[in-house]
């Protein structure tokens, strides 16, 4: 059979290359439907107490309805086209008219089409029978819905023919004989296309003991039932000797296996019951079959809903471990352990003792959860473990703790509080996750972004050296004019002039060093109001000196109406400096005519300041754009290939963006953006008048 998958309400052929090919399948598969269906009218007419039109059980239509879940719905037409010549002459052959046999291929195809539409009202082969709302569904549309509106039908059809008299009698007989047999026939036909020839196969040898003393134990109740006409005190003992193995299959093995006990058990206590033997053998033929029915229906589908309960258990206990492996793997790979704190009994449970960061009670006269925290940060982690449970909230904490060898070490501990139904805290459960080799790689990026610092100022070196030396040469010889005039008696005013000079150079040195002890010694973010006017003029007198060293025109261009942005001045001045020195860098094999730098500044868009460094060198290679802020990767021949990286650093932790691209004509642009410190909008007046 053509395997279909559909999607947008059609459906494609999946492994069948040649139409050709396909269609000899579906008739091949057409034939097939069409002898099962005429085996289950076979055993249907044995199954026919004596004088009675209407079998105990009649499999064709359940059969039949089988076959259509399994098959793609257009194959449906080509099974009654194969199916209706085959029955009439099968029915022929057993002397039933013509028009009741056609009457009666109606019925059976109308119960089965009916049946398989509402249980595949999508067209879509899904699993039918995965969970008990599918089971439900089942019995209400395919095992009742179909059968009561077509045993309407077959019913008249019998009064009709003159097969019987009683309309009511034939209805009722014929319902429950088509109600049982799809109860029957079609969950594990369609559960075993649904996998379970597969789940089967795959278990055989681990389950074959078992399933072994499970065939055992039905034949043993089958040769019971097969005994004789049974005593009547013997007959409760019979009834209920079957529902053991239904319950073992159902509980060990899975619906499937207990649909197929259910089935061979139903099927030979319906032939010792034609046969006038078994337990419901003793009294009117009518009553017997009516009492075999209902107690098959009143089996099967509480037996099949709790099988499917069961797998659906199982199922659920399946997932139910492999997420807790994959909880526990990514526990482990993440170096997490969950804990639970009991607040009144002071136990707190840990998940995983093999963690290289156990937390460990140290001191008995702490609680065990800060007995393990560093003595320096066991006050902060208190107050914050307090404050959680006084707000009933959760928390979270970085701290350091104390292992088993006295060893320290990082953790990141998150806790949530949790209450009774008084509101009052009664525990707190969390994840403790070792982070110390964050913690170093935090100090190594520190330790980087301060050797780039160094770095930086050991390229300026030369060019602060000649800076400083300027004004104080000003200075010495400003001082030695004040001299002069002072021993020769000269006017106090040349004198106030020199010594605003003297002023006036000085602080030109001190801005200079400052500026360079602020690049050079660690500090840590402080977040201000910066003027970008201000912080490039402060930049560009830093590299006025190596500009006119290396012959590089510095030109800037920043809009008047700049707004200021929230940042770090010194951390700011290093993301300029790095920017321009490596322009200046590149530029290094060009003319001295040809060196020009430009340094922009303006809006984009309401709330962003666009900062832009473009210079007039080679540009950057193609396949270098991509990765140029990433670690080790520099466009310098004497680069570390950290300067781009701490740039991004800087940018993005002020909240902005920086990226590169090629000039149109020559050399490259490196651009950023940093948020702007926008005036807030006056709110609405409060004034209240009198």
């Amino acid at each position: 059979m053509a395997s279909e998958r559909s999607a947008g309400g059609g459906s494609e052929a999946v492994g069948l290359p040649r139409p050709g090919l396909a269609s000899a399948r579906s008739v091949a598969f057409a034939i097939l439907v069409s002898a099962v269906y005429l085996v289950g009218m076979k055993i249907g007419s044995a199954l026919t107490a004596a004088g009675s039109p209407i079998s105990t059980l009649w499999p064709p239509n359940a059969l039949l309805m089988a076959a259509l879940l399994v098959a793609p719905r257009r194959l449906w037409p080509l099974f009654l086209a194969v199916l209706l010549p085959a029955h009439v002459v099968f029915q022929r052959q057993l002397g039933i008219p013509l028009g009741a046999s056609l009457g009666w291929f109606v019925g059976n195809t109308g119960e089965a089409l009916l049946g398989a539409a509402f249980l595949r009202t999508s067209g879509e082969r899904e699993p039918l029978f995965e969970t008990n709302r599918d089971v439900i569904r089942f019995v209400l549309f395919g095992a009742l819905l179909a059968p009561i509106v077509t045993s309407f039908w077959d019913a008249a059809v019998v009064v009709w023919a003159g097969l019987g008299s009683n309309y009511w009698n034939v209805f009722s007989t014929r319902l429950f004989s088509n109600v049982i047999a799809i109860v029957l026939f079609v969950p594990p036909i369609v559960m075993a296309f649904e996998g379970g020839v597969n789940r089967l196969r795959r278990s055989f040898l681990r389950r074959l003991p078992e399933a072994a003393a499970l065939a055992a134990a039905a034949l043993l109740i089958c040769i019971v039932l097969d005994s004789g006409a049974m005593p009547s005190g013997a007959v409760l003992l019979e009834v209920y000797a079957p529902l053991p193995v239904f319950v073992w299959a159902a509980l060990r093995f899975g619906p499937w296996e207990s649909s197929l006990a259910v089935l061979v058990v139903t099927l030979v206590e319906i032939w010792t019951l034609i046969h006038g033997r078994g337990p419901y053998a003793s009294g009117p033929a009518a009553e017997n079959v009516l009492s075999l029915q209902t107690y098959s229906t009143l089996v099967a589908i509480p037996l099949l809903l709790f099988a499917v309960t069961m797998e659906e258990r199982r199922r659920a206990e399946r997932r139910l471990r492999r997420n807790e492996e994959r909880l526990e793997l990514a526990f482990a790979v993440s170096r997490m352990a969950k804990w639970e704190w009991d607040l009144r009994s002071g136990e707190l449970i840990f998940s995983d003792e093999r963690l290289g960061f156990r937390e460990v009670s140290l001191e008995a006269d702490v609680p065990f959860l800060f007995g393990v925290v560093h003595p320096d940060d066991r006050d902060e982690v208190r107050r914050i473990h307090d404050e959680a449970i006084r707000r009933r909230s959760s928390y979270e904490v970085e701290c350091r703790v104390l292992d088993e060898h006295g060893g320290s070490h990082w953790i990141l501990r998150k806790g949530q509080v949790v209450t009774d139904r008084s509101g009052q805290p009664i525990r707190v459960f969390g994840v403790s996750q070792d982070i110390t080799d964050r913690k170093h790689a935090e100090e190594a990026d520190r330790r980087l972004e301060q050797a780039s610092r160094l770095a930086l100022v050991g390229e300026l070196t030369a060019s602060i050296a000649h800076e400083i030396n300027q004004p104080l040469g000003a200075v010495l010889s400003n001082a030695d004019v004040l001299e002069m005039n002072l021993e020769s008696g000269d006017l106090p005013q040349e004198i106030q002039s020199i010594v605003s000079d003297i002023r006036r150079d000085a602080v030109r040195a001190s801005d200079v060093i400052r500026n360079v002890r602020s690049l050079a010694r660690p500090r840590e973010m402080q977040m201000q109001e910066v003027d970008l006017h201000e912080l490039t003029g402060e930049v560009l007198r830093l590299a006025s000196s190596e500009s006119r060293r290396r012959g590089v025109q510095l030109e800037t261009d920043l809009a008047p109406d700049l707004p200021p942005v929230r940042g770090d001045r010194v951390w700011l001045q290093q993301l300029l400096l790095n920017l321009i020195m490596n322009g200046m860098e590149a530029m290094s094999d060009l003319s001295v005519g040809e060196r020009r730098l430009e340094l922009r500044a303006n809006r984009n868009g309401g709330s962003l300041v666009e900062v832009s460094v473009a210079d007039a060198g080679h540009g950057i290679p193609a396949e270098l754009l991509p990765r140029l802020f990433n670690s080790f990767v520099t466009t310098r021949e004497q680069g570390m290939g950290f300067g781009l990286l701490i740039s991004r650093s800087i940018v993005e932790a002020h909240g902005g963006t920086i990226w590169a691209q090629n000039n149109a004509d020559a050399g490259a642009t490196f651009r950023f953006t940093l948020p702007a410190v926008l005036p807030r909008r006056p709110g609405p007046s409060t004034e209240i008048a009198l």
